[in-house]
């Protein structure tokens, strides 16, 4: 009875062991089904986003505050290359970046993307498998409603060598881990073996971007790994990484970097700009806020850094990081911008000058320049232009040695330390013009120290400077002659532009003295300052040789001119010639030297007599009361009034006698 009931429940194991062969698998395919459609739910949007594909690029689309990175292997190490900021592109209107490119790839080729956070450096990484292939047409042969290949599980980044699958894949292998990767499912096993693995050695060769690729397929490769690393089982840490015979088979490596070079040199640098010495064959990068170098270039130049503050440099070897490993960087140099210009100060008024200064108002900590004219150039459209190398700067707010009469422009600018600050803003330019001198003020018509005969008439002429300035401007300034004084007699009137007459009678040593003002011409007007100079003219005046000349005097009749006739007369002296009309005429004109001339008292006197000269008379009738009597005729009025006068005295005298004749 046992033994019958020991083969009854032998057959029945049998039976369960049969059914569980048969239908384990399907079991296991439904089982991985289900769990794919699970992940594709949970997968449905990809981790990133591919934009587009070339031949040799893929572009990927940037999420905002995410950078991102491609997977490369070295020296059986994999690692991530993240994007440098040339790679990534922005939006025109908000400078935000949209999108980042990977150039240099192998086209057919399976590349592993990743993106993180840019504020945290060091949190998880975020996945995307992209294989770069494109239709004849040029497009991806993909759908475009065919979501990415993708890993939902973030990546690791390790300092292991990754293992690297040195034998071929049979044919169904390779099929069932295709089938998986086009379904997503990362979780199906492929069949086990049954012949034990042969090993092949497969040639490495370096893509453009630095990723370390068999030639077989990529994607085969990495489909393993991640079946190695999903599946604990098949991470064997014994496996070796790859044979010393693969090694000497001709496997391609990237040549080792170069080492660091000798630390830059600052050729120069302002407020927001540094230049670095430029070395061929080197590349420069600043160092940013984490201590990671940004945007390698060639020419050294770094702009639009902020003034006041320290920035650090390096540099390194240029290369190709499809042949060579990334150079080793030098050591920082560190540079500290300067201080941004001080702004630029109002213009200052002027103190004070003279001829041959001008001191203009101090500024608190300025300094003072002095545009050199001879640099000033007229612009295109006529305007007066100057570089500021052409300005000398000075402490002193005052300007001497100038020349008199003389334009000079200013400006002024805050003094500054040119090791550590920009150079100051100046103000705007202004003129200011130095006093005019009194060399140059004039008196003409006589000459200094001349000498001269008594008789001579001249007329000396004042000539202030700047007299002849007829368009004044502010700040302008002249001399003008207000007195002179001759034979120490002062006077203060002029003839027509400021001329003096005379005549030199006496003998003896003379001075002619004029007296200038200067005045300025201020508000639109000329004013007077008070500073007077003196002109000083000094001469002689000899005695004229003794000679005789002839004046002639005539008459018309009706009365006499005494003397009459041709009188000669001496240089120097003087002859006065009296007119007597007849009785009921009197004197009508008088003509000296042929030119009508007033008498007075009927007389008229030449004065040190020099030259020849012709006077001549002529009478007209007078009316009757003023007829004057002739030498024999009386006054008829007065000698009738004596007349009357006369008879009445004799009838008084008559009267006065009969009576004292009747008393007797």
């Amino acid at each position: 009875m046992d033994k019958r009931r020991s083969r009854l429940f032998a057959a029945l194991l049998m039976a369960v062991f049969m059914m569980t062969s048969v239908f384990v698998a399907p079991a296991n395919v439904y089982a991985a089904e289900e769990t794919n459609e699970e992940t594709k739910k949970e997968t449905k949007k990809p981790n990133i986003e591919v934009k587009a594909k070339t031949k040799d690029s893929i572009t990927l689309k940037v999420e905002e505050g995410y950078e991102y990175a491609i997977q490369i292997t070295k020296d059986d190490k994999t690692e991530w290359k993240w994007a440098e900021d040339s790679q990534y592109t922005e939006d025109e209107e908000t400078h935000e970046r949209i999108e980042v490119t990977f150039s240099k790839l192998e086209e057919g080729e399976t590349y592993i993307f990743g993106k993180r956070a840019q504020e945290d450096k060091d949190g998880k990484i975020l996945t995307q498998k992209v294989e770069l292939k494109i239709s004849e047409s040029g497009e991806d042969s993909k759908k475009s409603d065919e979501p990415a290949i993708e890993s939902t599980e973030p990546a690791i980044e390790s300092t292991e060598p990754a293992t690297e699958a040195t034998e071929p894949a049979t044919e169904s292998t390779e099929s069932t881990t295709e089938a998986a990767t086009q379904s997503g499912d990362q979780n199906v096993e492929p069949p086990k073996e049954t012949e034990p693995p042969v090993s092949v050695s497969s040639p490495k060769k370096a893509s453009a971007n630095g990723v370390t690729e068999s030639k077989e397929t990529e994607s085969k490769e990495t489909e393993s790994k991640q079946e190695d690393a999903t599946n604990p089982a098949n991470n064997n840490s014994d496996v070796p990484k790859e044979s010393e015979s693969n090694q000497e088979s001709g496997a391609s490596r990237l040549a080792p970097a170069a080492e660091a070079p000798e630390k830059p040199e600052v050729a120069s640098f302002t407020d927001t700009t540094v230049q670095l010495k430029k070395v061929e064959g080197q590349e420069y990068a600043l160092i940013n806020a984490d201590g990671r170098a940004d945007s390698w270039d060639k020419t050294g130049f770094f702009e639009n850094l902020k003034p006041d503050t320290e920035y650090n440099f390096v540099t390194r070897v240029e290369y190709d990081s499809s042949t060579a490993e990334e150079s080793k960087m030098s050591e920082t140099v560190t540079v500290h911008t300067k201080l941004s210009a001080a702004a630029a100060p109002a213009i200052p008024k002027m103190a004070s000058r003279t001829e041959t200064s001008i001191t203009l108002a101090a500024i608190e900590n300025g300094e003072y320049g002095l545009v050199q004219m001879d640099a000033v150039a007229e612009n295109n459209e006529g305007i007066a232009a100057q570089s500021e190398e052409n300005i000398l700067w000075q402490d002193s707010p005052e300007f001497t040695g100038l020349n008199p009469g003389t334009e000079y422009m200013f400006k002024v600018r805050m003094k500054f330390d040119a090791a550590t600050a920009m150079e100051s803003l100046a103000s705007d330019s202004f003129i200011l013009q130095t006093l005019v001198p009194f060399e140059g003020s004039t008196v003409t018509g006589v000459a200094m120290d001349g000498v001269y005969v008594s008789g001579t008439k001249l007329t000396a002429t004042a000539v202030g400077n700047g007299m002849d300035n007829v368009n004044p401007t502010e700040g302008d300034s002249r001399w003008i002659p207000r007195t002179w004084n001759w034979e120490q007699s002062s006077f203060n009137s002029w003839k027509e532009n400021y001329t003096i007459p005379f005549t030199l009678v006496k003998v003896g040593n003379y001075r002619l003295n004029v007296d200038f003002e200067r005045e300025e011409y201020t508000d639109g007007a000329w004013k007077a300052t008070g500073v007077v100079q003196t002109y000083t003219i000094s001469f002689k005046v000899t005695a004229a040789p003794i000679t005789q000349y002839t004046i002639t005097a005539t008459s018309n009749g009706n009365g006499t001119i005494d003397p009459q006739g041709n009188i000669t007369a001496e240089h120097g002296k003087d002859y006065t010639f009296t007119f007597t009309p007849n009785n009921g005429y009197k004197v009508a004109k008088v003509y000296v030297d042929g030119v009508e001339t007033k008498v007075e008292n009927n007389k008229y006197t030449f004065k040190a007599v020099s030259t020849n000269h012709t006077i001549s008379v002529t009478f007209e009738l007078a009316r009757k009361l003023d007829s004057p009597k002739t030498g024999d005729s009386m006054n008829m009025p007065l000698a009738f009034g004596v007349l009357v006068v006369s008879a009445v005295l004799l009838a008084g005298i008559f009267i006065y006698s009969r009576k004292k004749k009747v008393k007797r």
